[in-house]
C-alpha cells in the first residue's frame, strides 16, 4: 500500500554508518540511564541480553507513578508503578518495516514473564500508519500501551541536551531551525475486492508540539460515501500520536466523486482528499415500467401466499426485460424464506442435473430416490417452511424432452415454483417450443405474462434517468433507435460508455461528456445487431423466407416506407410475404396506411446489410426500376440511385441530371447556394461520374461539395468522417496521384477537427500539409494555402501562443491582399479579432471593422452574421453594466434571421450572448431567462454536434447555478464537465500562457470554486493536468505532493485563486468580463 501525507515528512535521513544495530541500542540505553540516574533507586534501568533478533531492549522499572523519558510522559495505570520496554531499532531505510518489529512486540506479549505497561519503539526512522495501527491493536489485547519515538522526536530531543557531543551524536541530521508542529499521513487498503468499492484507511496523526491537540475527523463527501465511523473526536498528547482505522465504501456516484475528509485541529479546519482510491463504478440500469412493477408486485404477493403458483411464464421479444423482471423479483425475495436458483438454458444442454443438485443441497429431496425429473419435482418436501423458486431463463433453448417433462408437471406443486422465460420474437425456437408457449397460455392463463415494450413516456423517462441532463435532441435520437425496448436503451447507453461519449455518474446514471460521438457514422451496439441477425436468419430458414427477406430489402431500397395502396400496385403478388413480415413485427403500419420498418434501428441494420450484398442489391434494384411509373413514387433522385445500383449508368445520369447541372455551375464552393436535397446523392454522383476519365474532375467536385456541405451544415465530426471516406475512395480508385486535391480534403478535415474541438489532431494534420507545401510550393492552391495559414493561426490562439498565432494571421492577411480577395480578407481579419480580443480590445475592434468592410464588398450571409454577433460581444465586453436591454432586442431580432437561414453555429452563439446579457441585468427573472437560453444553446450544440461553445456554455451554466443557489455538488459537476471538455479538446495545454483564449479563464473559474470550497488537494490534483510550453515538471496524479517540485508552483496558483487572479497567465489580460455577484469570469 502506498502512503500519502499532508505535506513533507519531518523525518530526515540519518547517516548511521557504523552506528547501526548494537551501537544505536547502546547509545539509547546510555541516554535513558543518564536521564534517570538521579532517580535511583526508585527507578531501575537495565538492558536485556541479545535475543533471536539480535537486539537488546532497555527496560525501565519504577515505583514512581509518573516519569518523563526521552521527551515522553509515562503515567501508572494502577498507581503501583510503571514497567516500560524500550525497543531500539535503527535502519538506513526511510521506513522501518513491520517485520523488523513484529517479533519483538509479540515476544514481549506472549513470552516475557514481566508484565509491561508500555512498549516504546525508538528508531532513527519512522513507521507506516498501518504498522502503527497493528502494533497498537495487538498490544492493547495485552493491556500494553504503544508509544513511538521516531527519528524526528529522537533528533530534536538530542538537541535539547546540554552536552554538544550528545546533540550531534549518531550524525543527528536535525538543527534548531527544524520545527514541525503537526503532521499526518494515511494508507489505503482495498477490502475484499476492488469491485466492492470498500477501503480501509489507516490514518496516523503526529503531534510534535508541546501542547495537546484536540482533533475531529469527519467525512465531508457523505452523498456518495459511507463510513464505519463518523465525527471521530480524539486528543493527542504533546509529542504523541494517534492512529485511526476508518472503513469507507462508495455506495453511489451522484455527488463529488472524490473522498474528502474534514479535519479540525484545535479549531483550525482543513479538507483532505484521499488519494489511492480506485473505485470501480458499476453501471446497473434501474428497474422501470409500471406494468413490470405490477407483475413483480403480484408475483411477490402470490409466492408468499398459502397457494403459490407452480409454473409462471414470461414471454416476449429479446431484450424486452423478462430476465430483469425476475432479477427484481429475486432481489425482493432474497433473505426471506425462499431458496432461489437461476439456470440459463443453452442449446444441446438440459438443466436437470443442476436443478437436482440445488434441491439436494437445500434439503428438498433425498439422493437417488426418483425415477425421473417429474417425480423428483413432484416429491419435493419443504424444509423448515421454505419455498424453492427456480428460474429457467432462455427457455426457447429447451430440448423437446425437457419441454414434455415440464408439461407433465402437476399444477399444484407444494414446495417449488418454476419461473420460465423465453422469446416469442421468431429469433430462435422450434415448432415444439412454440407449441409449448401455446399450451402454457391456454392452461396457465393466470400465470403467463407477455412482457410488452415500454410506453413512449416510460421509454423516454428511462433514458432521462439513465443519462443525467440529456438534451432533447439526444433523447429523441436514442428514443427513436430504442424501439422502446429496455435492452436496446441500455445497450445504447453501454455503447456510449464504450465510446467514451458518457461517463458513469452513479450506479444507475451516466452523464454526457462528448457530443461528437452522437454524430459520428457509427452503426449500432453489437448485441442489438446480433438480435437482428438472428431474427433475419430465422426468417430466411422458413418456407418462403428468402422471398420475405427480399421484400424487406425492397422496402429498404424504397427509403424504408411505402403507402399500402402503392405497395399493392407495385408488389401485388407479395401480400402473403407482407403479412408474414407484419406478423414477425419487422414491419408495421403507420398513419395513412403507410408500411414502414418497425423501428429505425432495424431499417439502419437492413440498409447496412444491403451495402455488403451488392449482387442482391443490383438484382432487386433492377426489379424495382422495371415497374411502370415507379419514379412517380420514389422521386427522380432515388430512382436515379436505383438505376445506378442496377448499373444502368445512362438512365441514372438522366434522373440525376439536375444535380449534375448544379455541380457544373458551382465556381466557388465557399459561396455556393446549398441545396440539401442534393446532398445525400453526391456520393451517387461520384460513383456515376468516376467511370469516364473526362468526368473525373466533376466526380471529385462532387466529393469536395459533400465534404464542404457537411462541414458547414452538419456536425463537424461528421465532416471529419466524410473526409476519411473521401480519402479512402481516392485510394480505392487510385486517384491519390492528385496530391493537391488530397491536400485540400486534408485541410478541410483539419478544419473539421478544430470545429469539433479536437485541436491537437487538427494541428498535426495542418503540419503535415505544411510539410508537403514546403517541399513543393506549387502543390497548394491559393485558397488551400490561405486556409492553412488561417487554421494554424486559430490553433495557436487556442493554445495561447499569441506570437505564433499573429505570425500565421499576418501571412493569411498578406495572401488575401495579394489575391485581392475580400472574402479571404474578411476571414483573416475575423481571426485577428479573436486573437486580440482579450489582450488588445482596440486592435480587436479595428480588426472586426475591417472584416465587416470586406464582407460588404463580397457578401457572405454566414460571415456577415458572425460579424454582427461579434459586434454585440464587443459591446458586452466594453459596457458590461449598461445597454443590456438594447442588446437583447438586437439579438432577438437577429435570431429570427439566423433561424430562417439555418445558421446553426450562429444560432448557438446568439443564445449564448442572450444568456450573458440577461445574467448581467442582475434581475431574478432575467437570470431565469439566462438559464433557459443556456440550456437551449447546450441542446442545440448536442443536436448539431457543434462543440466550440460547449465549455463556455457549461462555464456560464455553473455561474448561473451559483446565482440561483444550486446545490454545491451540482455546481461541482458542472465545473468538472467544463474541465472534461477542455481535456477532450486538448485545451489543458495553454502554450506560452498568453491568455488570448478563454480556456485559461475557464480553468481559473474551476480553481476559484475549488479554493472557495477549501478543496486544496483536489485543486493541486486537477491543475497538475494543465501543461504549457517550457514546463519543468510533469503531471503527478496519485503522487505524494510533497515529493514533487510542481507543488510550489501550484501552491502559488492556489494563492492566486484566493485573490481572484487569473491562474497560470503570464500577464492578466486587460479586457475581462466578471460577474460581479459571484466573482466568476464570463467567457465570450
Amino acid at each position: 500500500m502506498r502512503r500519502y501525507s499532508s505535506g513533507k515528512s519531518p523525518n530526515l535521513t540519518w547517516q548511521m554508518e557504523a552506528n547501526l544495530g548494537q551501537n544505536f541500542e547502546d547509545f539509547v540505553a546510555k541516554i535513558i540511564m543518564a536521564q534517570l540516574r538521579q532517580l535511583h533507586p526508585q527507578v531501575q534501568v537495565f538492558q536485556t541480553r541479545r535475543v533471536a533478533d539480535g537486539g537488546k531492549d532497555v527496560i525501565v522499572s519504577t515505583k514512581i507513578n509518573t516519569v518523563n523519558i526521552l521527551g515522553q510522559s509515562f503515567t501508572s495505570f494502577n498507581g503501583k508503578g510503571i514497567q516500560i520496554c524500550f525497543e531500539c531499532k535503527s535502519t538506513d531505510n526511510s521506513i522501518l518495516r513491520y517485520d523488523k518489529i513484529s517479533s519483538s512486540s509479540s515476544r514481549m506479549q506472549f513470552q516475557d514473564t514481566e508484565k509491561y505497561d508500555y512498549y516504546v519503539l525508538v528508531t532513527n526512522s519512522e513507521i507506516l500508519p498501518q504498522t502503527y495501527w497493528y502494533l497498537t491493536k495487538s498490544l492493547e489485547r495485552s493491556n500494553i500501551s504503544f508509544r513511538l519515538i521516531d527519528g524526528y522526536l529522537l533528533g530534536t530531543y538530542l538537541l535539547s541536551l546540554e552536552d554538544p557531543k550528545l546533540q550531534h551524536a549518531l550524525n543527528n541530521p536535525y538543527s534548531l531551525s527544524d520545527h514541525t508542529d503537526f503532521y499526518y499521513e494515511y494508507q489505503v487498503d482495498t477490502v475484499v475486492s476492488q469491485l466492492t468499492n470498500r477501503y480501509d484507511l489507516y490514518m496516523l496523526f503526529r503531534n510534535y508540539s508541546n501542547n495537546e491537540k484536540h482533533c475531529v475527523l469527519q467525512l465531508r463527501t457523505d452523498v456518495d460515501w459511507n463510513t464505519s465511523e463518523d465525527n471521530i473526536s480524539f486528543v493527542i498528547a504533546p509529542s504523541g500520536a494517534a492512529v485511526k482505522k476508518v472503513t469507507v465504501e462508495q455506495k453511489h456516484f451522484d455527488g463529488i466523486p472524490e473522498l474528502l475528509f474534514h479535519i479540525q485541529i484545535n479549531g483550525t479546519e482543513s479538507v483532505v482528499m484521499i488519494n489511492g482510491i480506485n473505485g470501480t463504478q458499476i453501471f446497473e440500469p434501474p428497474f422501470f415500467g409500471e406494468s413490470r412493477i405490477r407483475i413483480v408486485n403480484d408475483l411477490e404477493e402470490r409466492l408468499k401466499s398459502t397457494m403459490p403458483p407452480s409454473i409462471v411464464c414470461f414471454w416476449g421479444d429479446a431484450g424486452i426485460g423478462k430476465t430483469r423482471l425476475v432479477q427484481e423479483l429475486f432481489s425482493r425475495l432474497q433473505g426471506t424464506l425462499f431458496d432461489l436458483y437461476e439456470c440459463k438454458l443453452q442449446q444441446g444442454h438440459t438443466p436437470q442435473k443442476e436443478i437436482e443438485r440445488f434441491l439436494l443441497n437445500h434439503g428438498y429431496i433425498q439422493e437417488g430416490q426418483y425415477v425421473d425429473f417429474v417425480s423428483m419435482i413432484e416429491n419435493c418436501r419443504t424444509p423448515f417452511g421454505n419455498q424453492a423458486v427456480i428460474f429457467l431463463d432462455d427457455f426457447h433453448n429447451a430440448d423437446d424432452s425437457f419441454l414434455c417433462e415440464i408439461q407433465r408437471l402437476k399444477s399444484n406443486l407444494s414446495s417449488i415454483t418454476l419461473l420460465i422465460s423465453g422469446r416469442t420474437d421468431f429469433t430462435i425456437g422450434n415448432i415444439n417450443y412454440l407449441s409449448f408457449v401455446q399450451w402454457a397460455d391456454e392452461n396457465l392463463p393466470e400465470s403467463c405474462f407477455n412482457v410488452e415494450p415500454l410506453t413512449d413516456d416510460e421509454a423516454k423517462n428511462l433514458i432521462r434517468v439513465l443519462i443525467d441532463g440529456i438534451p432533447p435532441y439526444a433523447l429523441d435520437r436514442l428514443f427513436n433507435l430504442s424501439a422502446k425496448n429496455p435492452l436496446f436503451i441500455v445497450q445504447y447507453v453501454e455503447y456510449l460508455l464504450d465510446c467514451s461519449l458518457v461517463k458513469i455518474q452513479n450506479r444507475n446514471t451516466v452523464g454526457i461528456i462528448d457530443i461528437n460521438k452522437f454524430h459520428v457514422k457509427r452503426f449500432m451496439p453489437t448485441q442489438i445487431a446480433d438480435i437482428y441477425y438472428q431474427r433475419l436468419s430465422h426468417l430466411q430458414k422458413e418456407k418462403d423466407g428468402e422471398t420475405c427477406l427480399n421484400l424487406l430489402y425492397k422496402i429498404a431500397l424504397c427509403n424504408g416506407k411505402m403507402n399500402l395502396a402503392l405497395f399493392n400496385m407495385f408488389f401485388e403478388d407479395s401480400s402473403d410475404q407482407l403479412n408474414e413480415l407484419m406478423r414477425r413485427r419487422l414491419l408495421k403500419y403507420e398513419e395513412n396506411e403507410t408500411i414502414a420498418f418497425v423501428h429505425e434501428s432495424l431499417f439502419l441494420y437492413v440498409s447496412e446489410q444491403l451495402k455488403g450484398k451488392k449482387a442482391i442489391r443490383t438484382f432487386l434494384a433492377k426489379e424495382i426500376v422495371s415497374m411502370p411509373n415507379i419514379d412517380h413514387v420514389l422521386g427522380m433522385f432515388q430512382t436515379g440511385r436505383l438505376y445506378l445500383y442496377s448499373k444502368d449508368y445512362k438512365k441514372a445520369r438522366e434522373y440525376l441530371h439536375t444535380i449534375e447541372t448544379w455541380l457544373i455551375a458551382v465556381d466557388n464552393i465557399s459561396n455556393v447556394n446549398v441545396n440539401l436535397n442534393y446532398y445525400k446523392y453526391l456520393d451517387d454522383m461520384f460513383e456515376l461520374l468516376r467511370h469516364a476519365r473526362k468526368n473525373l474532375p466533376l466526380a471529385k467536385k462532387a466529393l469536395l461539395m459533400r465534404v464542404y456541405i457537411t462541414l458547414h451544415h452538419f456536425a463537424p465530426i461528421k465532416a471529419v468522417d466524410e473526409c476519411d471516406i473521401v480519402l479512402k475512395k481516392l485510394k480505392q480508385y487510385k486517384m491519390v496521384d492528385d496530391r493537391p486535391f488530397c491536400l485540400s480534403i486534408m485541410e478541410l478535415k483539419a478544419h473539421a477537427l478544430m470545429n469539433a474541438g479536437l485541436y491537437p489532431d487538427g494541428e498535426i494534420l495542418l503540419k503535415e500539409i505544411q510539410a508537403d507545401w514546403l517541399c513543393n510550393k506549387e502543390i497548394l492552391s491559393d485558397e488551400t494555402l490561405f486556409d492553412l495559414y488561417d487554421r494554424l493561426a486559430a490553433v495557436y490562439r487556442a493554445f495561447n501562443l499569441i506570437d505564433l498565432s499573429k505570425t500565421y494571421n499576418t501571412l493569411s492577411i498578406t495572401l488575401a491582399d495579394k489575391l485581392d480577395d475580400n472574402r479571404l480578407r474578411a476571414l483573416a481579419y475575423r481571426t485577428k479579432f479573436k486573437i486580440t480580443l482579450y489582450p488588445n480590445m482596440d486592435l480587436s475592434s479595428e480588426s472586426l471593422r475591417k472584416s465587416i468592410e470586406a464582407t460588404a464588398l463580397m457578401p457572405s450571409k454566414r460571415i456577415e452574421t458572425d460579424n454582427s454577433l461579434d459586434v454585440c460581444a464587443l459591446e458586452i465586453l466594453s459596457n458590461s453594466t449598461v445597454h443590456q436591454d438594447k442588446l437583447i432586442l438586437k439579438l432577438n431580432s437577429m435570431l429570427q434571421d439566423i433561424e430562417a437561414n439555418n445558421l446553426h453555429r450562429a444560432q448557438i452563439h446568439c443564445f449564448f450572448l442572450l444568456a450573458i446579457c440577461n445574467l448581467l441585468k442582475g434581475e431574478e427573472k432575467a437570470t431565469l431567462l439566462a438559464k433557459e437560453y443556456v440550456d437551449r444553446a447546450i441542446n442545440l450544440s448536442t443536436s448539431y454536434g457543434i462543440v466550440g461553445y460547449l465549455w463556455r456554455l457549461y462555464n456560464l451554466q455553473a455561474i448561473i447555478g451559483i446565482r440561483m443557489g444550486f446545490d454545491s455538488q451540482h455546481i461541482y459537476k458542472i465545473f468538472f464537465t467544463v474541465f472534461d471538455i477542455l481535456k477532450k479538446q486538448g485545451l489543458l495545454y495553454i502554450g506560452n500562457r498568453d491568455a488570448c483564449e478563454g480556456n485559461i479563464l475557464a480553468l481559473s473559474n474551476i480553481g476559484y470554486y475549488l479554493q472557495e470550497r477549501k478543496f486544496e488537494s483536489q485543486f493541486y490534483q486537477t491543475m497538475s493536468l494543465v501543461t504549457f510550453a517550457g514546463q519543468e515538471y510533469s503531471a503527478y496524479p496519485n503522487q505524494n505532493l510533497s515529493d514533487n517540485p510542481v507543488n510550489t508552483f501550484l501552491v502559488q496558483q492556489y494563492a492566486k485563486a484566493r485573490k481572484r487572479e487569473i491562474l497560470f497567465a503570464q500577464n492578466t489580460p486587460p479586457n475581462l468580463l466578471w460577474d460581479t455577484q459571484t466573482r466568476y469570469l464570463l467567457i465570450l
